[in-house]
């Protein structure tokens, strides 16, 4: 979430729709092994940051297959992909491939919508409806059409329709 022109905050929320959290998931969040940080106290700031490299360890990551990156936890790694960037980015130099297909459409959709409030209209996501999607992580067949798969698992309200393709 935007903060000001030259800065976000982000929140990640672990939950199971469906039962409690394991030991050993709640164990992953509390250790930041994964996507939430620890926090300097009595700030937002995460104790790993641009000023001590991420606690990059360089002996981890020429480890064998340890860590591509040398820094600990899916949440610093992303912090410090983003940060290293610094707060504008200049796209026009950047030449994105047939992998980044993603991201193109997102930033086609931004595009998209600031040219709709231009023209005077609603922003999306205003509708409690729209926020009923939720992440996932599941396993299916190869031949199982991929929004078909993927709505019980990421739409909360059953018989209700959250996934639609982006084109």
């Amino acid at each position: 979430m935007p903060v000001d022109d030259e800065h976000c905050i982000t929140w990640s929320i672990e939950y199971h729709p469906d039962r409690p959290l394991t030991d050993a998931q709640l164990e992953a969040s509390r250790s930041c092994a994964w996507i939430h940080l620890e926090n300097l106290p009595g700030s937002d700031r995460t104790v790993l940051n641009k000023d001590n490299d991420y606690g990059i360890d360089r002996e981890r990551q020429r480890g064998q297959g340890r860590s591509y990156t040398g820094i600990y936890g899916t949440g610093a790694q992303d912090t410090a992909m983003q940060e290293s960037q610094g707060p504008i980015v200049d796209r026009t130099r950047e030449h994105l491939g047939a992998s980044d297909g993603a991201i193109i459409k997102i930033r086609r959709r931004f595009l998209d919508v600031l040219n709709e409030l231009e023209q005077g209209g609603t922003p999306p996501g205003l509708d409690p409806a729209s926020q009923r999607c939720r992440s996932a992580v599941f396993t299916v067949a190869a031949d199982v059409p991929f929004l078909e798969a993927a709505e019980p698992h990421v739409n909360p309200r059953a018989g209700a329709r959250a996934l639609e393709p982006i084109t």
